[in-house]
């Protein structure tokens, strides 16, 4: 895309985003930006091989776990913890893999890969944020789902926070960093911070897993035909977003049931304050449409703003459906946003043949039956979202995390709501509302734990019902994961729950003043691979 084209984008984002809508920019997809390299040197035309799922099944599937690195049938758990000192390097950053059992998830089968590992390329440095993005695929199509790590602070070639990101290749015995490959940007810049944010899915319909990294400047970076075992690929596209401010967030699923992955990419313009300063505006989200000649921005779609946390079939139709998070509550002047709700909002939006549906967008507040009231503003309703089937009927139900939920007075401690999928799509009757002053939850409740802030609904057990895994990156100053497994009936059960700590897994950890910093050292459980 010409700069001149760039500019008249950013100029219209910045009036969509200005009021904290949709981007929806008129004309057809853009065509374009087709800036394409060539297969990389060491590798050839094809790629190295199939992807284990299917074209057009990147959102999640009631009948398989969403990640499963071992190949084992059970589903299990990638964490990162950015800001880890490794060594003397602070905020040098790891990932915890740990591994599903029949008895459910804890630190005894748990793997921890940094920089330093054996076999990954680079070394710790300070600030380099190893994990500060991951995604799961099956990127060499051996039918073992691999793991990229994004590393947006790592210096290259001179060039300080180019970024890069890392490949982990999943094996029977979990992820392993021997043999591990780096991927960066053809022309590294300062600054660029490559692997910010990640996504997977087979987005040119081949039949291989392709990788979409954004960087800065309004670009998303797609590696296309898989990825060898020697770091060759299929070839190399850039894309640019809408936005001046980003990209800030990357998602994936098949919404038109066409057998190519789309992206839904996060983007915000930059506006005034009033006083001259120039501030990122409202989250807002443009979609990527997969094809043959690889991911296009579709000027033409609808998305609703906010996050973009949970994909997958809601409806059963064969597009996957998105939903999203919408947290903003209130505008300077005390307003509540377009399309937001006080305490947050989450919207799902159905896929079609299309495209998106935003006559069917379906938007869940605190206070809608069988929803905990709202507590208060700024509770960022909708802050972690997770699909799963809970009680193996075929249908996803719906997790919904409340990271600023105040409860008995105290702030931010947390809470989850567990919504039943129906037929007639997610349903509220019967919400199920957990935190940790529940019966049976362990922990209790504690100022800026955040309990919700990241969520997982999948099945590491291997009896055919998800399981419910919440991010508490608060939990005693050092951030813990909460698991609570799914019985026999298709409920989640406080039998067997467990509170999984850095110390158990080998992740050195110094709590720090939750008073004084949202980034909680070291940043595990900040956020879950996809």
């Amino acid at each position: 895309m010409n700069r001149t084209t760039r500019t008249a984008l950013a100029v219209t984002a910045t009036a969509a985003l200005a009021v904290g809508g949709a981007l929806l920019l008129a004309g057809r997809p853009d065509p374009v930006d087709d800036s394409r390299a060539a297969p990389d040197a060491a590798g050839d035309q094809a790629g190295p091989g199939a992807r284990r799922t299917g074209a057009g099944e990147t959102g999640h599937h009631p009948d398989r776990p969403d990640v499963d690195h071992d190949g084992d049938g059970k589903g299990d758990l990638v964490t990162s913890a950015a800001n880890a000192r490794v060594g003397d390097e602070e905020s040098a950053g790891l990932i915890v893999a740990l591994r599903g059992t029949a008895n459910g998830l804890s630190g005894e089968r748990s793997t921890v890969v940094d920089q330093d590992s054996p076999g990954v390329p680079g070394t710790a440095e300070a600030d380099d944020r190893f994990g500060a993005a991951t995604a799961s695929g099956d990127f060499d199509g051996d039918g073992i789902p691999d793991l990229a790590v994004g590393s947006p602070g790592e210096d290259r070639h001179g060039r300080a926070d180019a970024g890069t990101v890392t490949i982990l290749w999943g094996t029977s015995s979990g992820l392993t960093g021997i043999g591990a490959v780096r991927l960066e940007a053809p022309a590294p810049r300062g600054g660029d911070r490559l692997g910010s944010h990640l996504t997977a899915g087979d987005f040119d319909g081949d039949g291989q897993e392709d990788l979409a990294a954004a960087s800065k400047y309004s670009t998303v970076h797609v590696w296309e035909g898989g990825i060898t075992r020697t770091g060759a690929t299929g070839g190399h596209r850039t894309r640019s977003v809408p936005g001046e401010w980003g990209p800030t967030a990357l998602h994936s699923g098949d919404f038109t049931g066409d057998g190519a992955a789309d992206i839904v990419v996060g983007v915000r313009a930059l506006r005034s304050d009033g006083d001259g300063n120039r501030l990122p505006s409202r989250d807002a989200n443009v979609l990527l449409v997969g094809g043959a000649a690889g991911p296009r921005l579709d000027r033409t779609q609808d998305v609703p703003p906010g996050v973009a946390k949970a994909v997958g079939d809601l409806d059963r139709d064969g597009c996957d459906d998105l939903v999203v998070g919408y947290t903003d509550d209130e505008e300077a002047d005390g307003t509540v946003p377009e399309k937001g709700a006080r305490g947050g909002k989450v919207w799902i939006t159905y896929g079609s043949p299309t495209g998106f549906a935003p006559s069917r967008a379906t938007g869940i507040t605190r206070g809608a039956p069988g929803v905990p009231p709202t507590s208060a503003g700024d509770n960022a309703f909708g802050g972690g979202l997770a699909l799963g089937d809970v009680d193996a009927d075929g249908r996803l139900d719906l997790a919904i995390g409340i990271p600023g939920d105040n409860i008995d007075g105290i702030w931010d401690t947390g809470a989850v709501v567990l919504l039943h999928g129906t037929a007639d799509g997610i349903g509220t009757a019967g919400a199920r509302y957990l935190h940790q002053e529940t019966a049976g939850v362990p922990g209790s409740h504690q100022g800026g734990d955040r309990l919700g802030e990241d969520l997982r609904l999948d099945d590491v057990t291997g009896d055919g019902r998800a399981d419910l895994i919440a991010a508490v990156p608060g939990e005693d100053g050092v951030g813990g994961i909460l698991y609570l497994p799914a019985d026999g009936t298709g409920a989640i059960t406080t039998a067997g729950a467990r509170v999984i700590s850095p110390a158990s897994v080998g992740v050195p950890a110094r709590p720090t003043d939750r008073h004084d910093s949202y980034l909680w050292a070291p940043g595990f459980a900040e956020r879950f691979a996809d």
